[in-house]
């Protein structure tokens, strides 16, 4: 069966409930990439649909870490709300902080006898490497696996490096690549793999970016990359 491979929900419940709702019947696992805080103001809420998984194997994000980091540094906090949005003033439950802590920025594990490397960034900086469709991929990084998943950037990719393939599934909560909404379909047995977009109304989402005006500086950019390219 296929595994789910997704990543930076950002807080944007609506799109993580409906790739629930189009993959219960069809997933073997889900494998998620890490950046469940920032941007959007759903995180407890996607925190309770990730736990409830099952084979559910997660990562943490540099948002991740940028919160709960926020949360000991009232400057931070100021830093990162002016830059990513009201999101960082949202104070979350003592359980939604317990769990991004114990979350790594990757993980390796191996299914189907495939070696998988898991990074919300890259091999050479697991929280914020950044690795675009067109980025120079160093070989000797990958090797050790048969399949590496990258997330951070937002932007949806298969590539190789040497005889290691690299996919990045691009953004279930905020893609910035006009793609869609997407998460990866993965088939460890025959190492063959489907891109897939959510389709979900927005409006509801809108609605929460709007009853945040009053402190949400970034809510002309958070509205926009909600409807670029194809999204």
């Amino acid at each position: 069966m296929n595994y789910v491979v997704f990543s930076d929900v950002h807080g944007n419940q609506y799109a993580l409930r409906q790739l629930l709702a189009d993959t219960q019947d069809k997933a073997a696992g889900y494998l998620y990439l890490g950046d469940t805080s920032g941007y959007y103001y759903g995180q407890q809420e996607c925190r309770k649909l990730l736990q409830a998984l099952p084979g559910g194997i997660f990562l943490k994000g540099n948002h991740d870490s940028n919160y709960l980091n926020s949360r000991q540094d009232r400057m931070l906090q100021k830093e990162y709300t002016e830059k990513y949005g009201s999101s960082y003033l949202k104070e979350q439950t003592a359980d939604y902080d317990r769990w991004l802590a114990g979350l790594e920025f990757q993980n390796s594990l191996e299914i189907d006898g495939v070696r998988i490397g898991m990074f919300h960034g890259s091999p050479a900086d697991a929280e914020n490497g950044r690795i675009y469709p067109d980025t120079v991929l160093q070989e000797g990084l990958y090797a050790a696996y048969d399949v590496v998943f990258l997330g951070h950037t937002h932007y949806r990719m298969a590539r190789t490096a040497g005889n290691t393939l690299v996919v990045n599934p691009g953004s279930l909560g905020q893609p910035r690549d006009g793609k869609g909404f997407s998460y990866c379909l993965f088939d460890f047995a025959t190492m063959t793999y489907e891109f897939c977009t959510v389709q979900f109304a927005k409006e509801a989402l809108f609605a929460e970016i709007e009853k945040h005006q009053e402190s949400e500086k970034n809510a002309a950019y958070l509205t926009s990359v909600l409807t670029r390219g194809d999204n």
